[in-house]
């Protein structure tokens, strides 16, 4: 079985795929996420190899819609290199997955795909028929759904533990940039629903959840959830 999370940045997702995976594993049922696909101690060199070793992994469009969007958003080789990977991993889970096996990814084909729409890269019609061939039956769909003004502050609050750490200073943004970024958020925040909203009328099981709510409630009801899913 196969759940997405998707959601904005700062929405939760990570934490939240960290809590479901906790409750599954309580309850004996392994699970594979994006973060567990390699072990903790293999470095990049290693996962650079594994993409090369595996290209059938990684189609001919999804590559072209991949270098459109880092044209289109000035990228850069690292973080256009790291997508494919990603996009790599979760095919080849896909194409792997067992009966009983659980993957709960916390950036999937809605979250990567929806964002080719935002840029005006493809149309959202035949950007969820690309994402509908790749989702495996039996997929879960989670939304959180988060409001804009608080998923920005998480960001930020993370960005300030993270310089912290390194010891380095945050800029203040203009109010014009903070405007901007609101809107690009929110923008991003109604295409992910509005593709949910189709890919819910093609008969895939989704899930709306409060991103207000502590990550613990939200795992427990992706819990039950997975297990209403497995048990029908």
């Amino acid at each position: 079985m196969y759940i997405e999370f998707v959601g904005i940045p700062g929405a939760g997702k990570t934490t939240l795929v960290a809590e479901t995976r906790k409750l599954l594993e309580q309850a004996g049922v392994f699970c594979t996420t994006r973060a567990t696909f390699f072990s903790k101690n293999k470095k990049w060199l290693h996962k650079l190899f594994w993409s090369l070793l595996h290209p059938q992994y990684l189609d001919l469009y999804a590559l072209l819609l991949w270098l459109r969007l880092a044209y289109r958003r000035r990228m850069g080789l690292e973080k256009t290199a790291t997508r494919v990977h990603e996009y790599q991993k979760l095919r080849y889970q896909l194409a792997h997955m067992k009966k009983k096996s659980i993957f709960v990814w916390d950036n999937g084909f809605v979250q990567w795909f929806s964002n080719h729409v935002v840029a005006g890269l493809v149309g959202k019609e035949a950007m969820t028929d690309f994402i509908q061939k790749r989702i495996p039956a039996g997929t879960l769909l989670v939304f959180i759904d988060t409001p804009v003004e608080q998923a920005i502050r998480r960001m930020r609050e993370r960005e300030a533990r993270l310089r912290a750490t390194i010891g380095t200073t945050m800029q203040e943004k203009s109010a014009a940039d903070e405007e901007r970024e609101g809107e690009a958020f929110a923008q991003s925040r109604h295409i992910q629903k509005s593709m949910l909203e189709e890919l819910v009328k093609r008969n895939l099981a989704t899930l709306i959840l409060d991103g207000t709510r502590p990550p613990e409630e939200n795992a427990m009801v992706v819990y039950k959830k997975i297990k209403e899913l497995l048990l029908a």
